[in-house]
């Protein structure tokens, strides 16, 4: 079933509102569920509303965080997210940065306590729209295995950068791994097998199986480089963001199995601090096309996201009717005067 964008981001806010978000934050998150559904990826985007839907209305994740700052020095500040959304959570230190950018050229903020924040790419999209050069990373889950070891050794820690440009935002959204946890279970559900060498199972053994690599864990991307960046993650967001550690994580999963285990920082720098604006631009457009003089085909990052976008919300977003009924379910549980 085809939906129009307008009418799922009015939904989407509704149902929140209905639930006892705040109407700011419920606005966020809209927008952010929108953006993400937008690059039409198939994960990371309004299917797992569901989910969220459920721990908001268990207590789960706090509905309306207090997020409290915990140490500044300078341009950095650290904050705690009082278990909120990660959506809301990225979304408040995108903004702190940036007005940190405002005032010293470059903000760096991180909050931890927060949760699962979808991905990179609508927060980038937003900040590159609004001006700004913007580097996000997020901690997550241990999720990366290696061959002939049963353990995962750390999560796949997705990252992405974006900058404005004289036309549409640049941003690149990856994970550390060759296949987030997201589309392992996307393949799952279709039945697709993944490619060779790319994950192990339980035993540390190599896998095509997205079930078996989801119960073992895929593989970092270009190997020990991988490996490398997630540690790097790992130190810009949960060792020096106050987070929950890797070593405890398997402990409080136990025990606590909804808990959690994200934590974001975002680094923004205002482009025109050593030079103008329109020159920074400018700049921007000779290295695209000295790459596109090279290879007309090859994609920039977040050119195919871009072109995506602009389509569907011309034509409207097509969802399963499995994902509308339960939306709809929800809708009808907390009184919704209208459904999708």
């Amino acid at each position: 079933m085809i939906i129009k964008t307008n009418k799922l981001e009015e939904f989407i806010n509704s149902l929140l509102e209905q639930m006892g978000v705040n109407n700011l934050d419920s606005q966020i998150i809209s927008d952010i569920y929108i953006r993400s559904t937008l690059r039409n990826v198939g994960h990371h985007d309004i299917y797992d509303l569901p989910r969220r839907l459920e721990m908001l209305d268990k207590g789960v994740i706090n509905k309306n965080p207090k997020i409290n700052l915990n140490k500044s020095y300078g341009s950095i500040e650290n904050y705690d997210g009082d278990n909120g959304l990660g959506e809301v959570c990225t979304s408040f230190i995108l903004e702190r940065a940036q007005k940190l950018a405002d005032s010293n050229g470059i903000g760096f903020c991180s909050v931890y306590n927060s949760n699962h924040f979808l991905a990179t790419a609508p927060y980038l999209e937003k900040s590159a729209e609004a001006g700004y050069f913007t580097l996000i990373w997020t901690s997550a889950r241990p999720a990366i295995g290696w061959p002939g070891t049963r353990k995962k050794i750390i999560g796949n820690n997705p990252m992405g950068y974006s900058t404005p440009t004289n036309s549409d935002p640049m941003f690149l959204d990856i994970s550390m791994a060759h296949d987030s946890v997201g589309n392992l279970k996307d393949k799952m559900e279709k039945e697709k097998q993944l490619s060779p060498l790319t994950a192990v199972d339980k035993e540390g053994n190599y896998t095509e199986n997205p079930l078996e690599a989801l119960e073992g864990g895929s593989l970092p991307i270009g190997g020990h480089k991988g490996v490398g960046l997630s540690i790097l993650g790992e130190l810009l967001t949960t060792v020096m963001g106050n987070g929950i550690m890797i070593d405890q994580k398997s402990k409080y999963e136990s025990s606590k199995p909804d808990i959690n285990f994200y934590d974001q920082m975002v680094i923004i720098i205002k482009p025109d601090v050593f030079m103008s604006e329109k020159e920074y631009l400018d700049r921007v457009d000779i290295l695209t096309n000295f790459i596109r003089d090279k290879k007309s085909s090859l994609r920039i990052p977040g050119e195919k996201s871009n072109e995506t976008k602009k389509r569907l919300k011309k034509e409207g977003i097509q969802l399963e009717m499995k994902l509308i009924n339960t939306l709809n379910e929800w809708a009808v549980k907390y009184k919704m005067p209208f459904s999708l």
